[in-house]
Parts: structure tokens; sequence; C-alpha cells
């Protein structure tokens, strides 16, 4: 199983190595705030793009979809709501 995907400039976080890491931290059924709390957090080792991008309205790279479509508990309104506030509380 490949744990890393290298790349010239990053070695990003696999959508499973996400997936495993958020269960770990808030069990087999987060809420959308707490897989968008997490995404924000690792920003940059999900994606690889830099922070500024964040804010970026609609601008959710596959790789962040697939985390979220992985947990059944959690729509992408929903987490694109929460991913508002998560955003707005950091700014704070």
């Amino acid at each position: 199983m490949k744990t890393k995907e290298k790349t010239a400039y990053v070695e990003y976080m696999t959508a499973e190595e996400a997936e495993k890491i958020i269960r770990l931290q808030y069990g087999d059924k987060p809420t959308a705030y707490e897989v968008a709390e997490f995404i924000n957090a690792y920003w940059n080792e999900i994606t690889g793009l830099p922070d500024e991008v964040k804010d970026e309205d609609g601008l959710f790279p596959e790789r962040v979809e697939t985390i979220v479509n992985s947990f059944l508990s959690v729509d992408l309104i929903d987490f694109y709501n929460a991913w508002i506030v998560v955003r707005k509380e950091e700014k704070v």
C-alpha cells in the first residue's frame, strides 16, 4: 500500500490516510464541522495547495471531496457550510 504520493515539492497525505486519522480522532461518524476542522488544519498536507486558496469559493480539490464523501454522516453541502464557519473562526 502506498502511504504517500511524492511530487517534486510535497509529500501529500493520501485520502485514505486522512480518513483513517479523522476516524481515530472523531469516530466513525464525524460531523461536517469536525471534517472541515481537520481538513483546514491539514490543508497543505492533504492538497499541496497554499493556505491562500482556502478561501476561494468552491475550490475543493478532488482529494477533499473524496475524503468528505467517504463519511456517510457528512453531506457535501453541510461540509461547505461548516467550512465557512471554520474559516471564519480561524480569522478571528
